[in-house]
């Protein structure tokens, strides 16, 4: 969880500067830098970004000169910090308890000097005399000087979505920026970016419950004023119906970030962006990220592309900023424009970058891309049974019962979810004949079934293209809990589209038989689990006091206290001595009650040892 500490700096009229350093637990700390000391450090870092230290030739990776006068800069500015050893004992000692805790700090640099704001303070240095953002200590950002004190709006958002206002969609710059945005919301499973153009193009309010927005304003150099001035209007000016202004004015009230982005081609003073991200907070949006010059499109890609998935896996503001100018830092580029520390984050409220996320990360598999909105609800369902059952695990059979309650119309499964909802008691009834054992912790990862899904998925997948990939695997555990009460071919097909058990029964007639060499566990927390046999291997229950070659149950909660510790012995080329009385042999559809003794398998078999644990014969290569 992020961390602020507010640093607030104020000029005194004998320029002097005062500097406060406090956050929320303890009282602030004091300190005074002289007026000599303020001179000197405003003009080392005037001379050491002066355009004149830069090389004639930009190419990516030849920024070491640029870098080396952005450390002397960190150093300049870190007077500030070490003005009194008070100070620097303070923002070390808290540096220090933040690490401890795992938390991410923000310093929050606050002043109403426009020139003191204006300075490059992400390049701040520590004590060390390295940058605290390259050395990942802090994360700095900027207090605006019209923060709203409003609390962000989007408390219990589980989606994210991107909106983007762009005066001048037409410029080339500005249209590769539209494009590559719309490419990272596919990419990363979000809604079709909206396009805000009119008062057609938007609701009357963006309030969605479960979903937080980032609206992206996209202006063209000189043009940037002129184009956010027609967004926000002027302060204190009544905003004429039928305006930008008017149209947005209320968006910037319930977003919860917005990113302005000043493209190539002109050249806004960083005095024009500073007032232009005031505007923003003034009316209403609670983060800003800007640029305090243009900006390149290689520098906002990059930015971009890092920024979107921290915040879609459930990472904090902070989080995705750092991630952020990590990637442009990565770049290497020495043109300010592409400059890691030129993609500056605003804050309305210390509230802000308080926040643990935008978006709550909600429960997939190990592994798999973001969901859809109706594929995550049916997860969320899945994960929510898992837990009221006591599970400590979430399976196929969890995902079975969730969808056979998903409302009607739901991604054109309706068949599916009939057959699953007649099922549903017979899955219930499974996952009791499990025994928890209290001192074990649960599993939330998915079983290796479901994390095996992960290559097949694509970003932002849906419910139809979760259950097809279900269904493409032959060995998933439904296909034998539907078959198991004997309902007939016909039942399977509404789970395996064309695919018919005679069809299947017909294709492993004409194979040349073949012994199976491994044993797949079907259902249950290690449903997926395979098990490559050798002569002699033993298959059991987990205990202190009995080995198998192949242990059960060894690690998770539930356990099938029915499952003998030695249920039995694998005799090769397929054969298997049943040592525990046994339920089933199920065999193209038919079941067969079995005695104990010698049973050949051949492959797809599948092995009711109990009414929890089912196991399918396999040929595994290799």
């Amino acid at each position: 969880m992020p961390f602020p500490i507010h640093l607030r700096i104020t000029s005194e009229a004998d320029g002097s500067w005062r500097i406060e350093l406090g956050h929320r637990d303890i009282r602030p700390v004091y300190g005074q830098l002289d007026r000599d000391d303020v001179a000197a450090l405003t003009r080392e870092v005037r001379l050491a970004l002066r355009p004149e230290v830069m090389p004639f030739i930009l190419l990516p990776g030849a920024d070491a000169d640029r870098a080396r006068a952005e450390e002397e800069v960190g150093r300049s500015l870190s007077r500030v910090l070490n003005a009194t050893p008070d100070l620097a004992a303070s923002l070390a000692w808290q540096l220090g308890a933040a690490k401890e805790r795992k938390e991410l700090v923000v310093l929050v640099v606050d002043a109403e000097d426009p020139d003191i704001r204006s300075m490059p303070w992400e390049l701040l240095a520590g004590s060390s005399g390295n940058s605290l953002e390259a050395s990942q200590d802090a994360l700095v950002a900027r207090m605006t000087p019209g923060r709203n004190g409003a609390s962000p709006p989007s408390e219990d958002a589980n989606q994210l979505e991107i909106l983007t206002w762009c005066p001048a969609p037409e410029d080339p710059v500005s249209a590769k920026l539209l494009s590559y945005i719309d490419a990272l919301a596919s990419q990363f499973g979000m809604p079709t970016p909206r396009r805000v153009v009119d008062s057609a193009s938007l609701p009357a309010s963006l309030s969605d419950e479960g979903t937080a927005q980032v609206l992206h304003v996209i202006c063209h150099g000189r043009a940037a004023r002129e184009q956010v001035e027609l967004l926000v209007g002027e302060e204190g000016d009544r905003l004429a119906a039928g305006t930008a202004s008017h149209v947005l004015a209320p968006v910037l009230g319930e977003v919860d970030l917005v990113v302005l982005h000043v493209c190539e081609g002109g050249v806004a003073t960083p005095s024009e962006l500073d007032g232009l991200v005031a505007r923003f907070v003034q009316a209403g949006a609670p983060a800003c990220i800007a640029p305090t010059s243009r900006l390149s499109l290689e520098a906002s890609q990059a930015f971009l592309r890092s920024l979107y998935p921290t915040l879609v896996s459930g990472g904090s503001l902070a989080d995705a900023v750092a991630a952020g100018r990590r990637a442009v830092r990565a770049l290497a580029m020495p043109h300010p424009d592409s400059r890691w520390y030129n993609q500056v984050l605003f804050v309305g409220d210390l509230r802000t970058v308080a926040r643990p996320c935008l978006v709550h990360e909600r429960w997939v598999p190990e592994g798999w891309p973001r969901p859809s909105p109706d594929a995550a609800a049916l997860l969320d369902e899945a994960f929510r049974i898992a837990c009221r059952t006591g599970s400590g695990f979430v399976g196929l059979e969890h995902l079975a019962l969730a969808l056979s309650r998903m409302p009607l119309g739901a991604a054109g499964l309706e068949r599916v979810r009939f057959q699953l909802g007649l099922r549903r008691e017979q899955f219930l009834q499974y996952l009791a004949t499990f025994v928890p054992v209290a001192a074990r912790k649960a599993d939330w990862s998915g079983t290796l079934r479901l994390r095996s899904y992960a290559a097949q998925l694509r970003p932002g997948f849906g419910l139809a293209e979760l259950w097809d990939v279900i269904t493409k695997d032959r060995n998933h555990f439904l296909r034998e809990m539907v078959r198991s009460r004997l309902m007939g071919p016909s039942s399977l097909d509404s789970l395996h589209g064309d695919r018919t058990e005679h069809s299947m029964e017909w294709t492993i007639e004409m194979k040349a038989p073949r012994p199976v060499n491994a044993l797949q566990v079907l259902g249950g927390p290690e449903d997926g689990r395979v098990l490559r046999m050798r002569p002699g291997d033993l298959v059991g229950r987990w205990s202190d006091a009995v080995a198998s070659d192949h242990t059960l149950y060894e690690s998770t909660i539930l356990v099938d206290r029915r499952l003998s510790r030695r249920h039995l012995r694998w005799s090769g080329e397929g054969k298997v001595e049943l040592l525990s009385r046994s339920r089933a042999l199920i065999r193209r559809g038919l079941r067969e009650t079995l005695p104990k003794g010698v049973v050949t398998l051949e492959e797809g078999d599948v092995l009711q040892l109990s009414r929890a644990t089912w196991l399918r014969a396999l040929i595994v290569e290799g």
